[in-house]
């Protein structure tokens, strides 16, 4: 997730935004299936701290998906196409700001012990209960 939240401050393009809300996704399951096994309130606490950043890009891949399929649907040589794609965005300027905020705020709460807590107590269960795969959060 760390590495997602780099790239799409950095880059801010569909690629990475996708790509950060998948991994947190990801962990969002993950959290809600280790809370079944062990219930320290850390994981509940990570899975409130990614919904934040989750939800706030959601109306940023939108207006990405929708601008990706006007430059494949609309004819090129149209007048329509460069008028909907400045409407895009200029929609896509705020979601973008509140992205560029909510990572910001992001970044200083993940980096709390919660982060390196959980990978230890995920590790920890990983050995006890025999499973084969590492669990690497965040």
């Amino acid at each position: 997730v760390l590495k997602s939240v780099r790239r799409a401050r950095t880059a801010g393009d569909a690629e990475s935004v996708h790509r950060l809300r998948v991994a947190l996704r990801c962990c969002r399951s993950l959290a809600v299936l280790m809370e079944e096994v062990d219930p320290h309130p850390a994981w509940t606490e990570m899975k409130r701290l990614s919904r934040t950043l989750f939800q706030t890009l959601g109306a940023l891949r939108d207006t990405q998906v929708l601008e990706h399929e006007v430059k494949k649907l609309a004819p090129a040589d149209g007048s329509l196409r460069p008028t909907l794609l400045k409407v895009l965005g200029d929609r896509a300027v705020e979601p973008l700001a509140r992205m560029l905020r909510a990572i910001k705020r992001f970044d200083r709460k993940a980096s709390s012990p919660h982060g390196s807590r959980l990978g230890a107590r995920a590790s920890t269960l990983r050995h006890a209960r025999g499973f084969r795969s590492s669990v690497t959060l965040w």
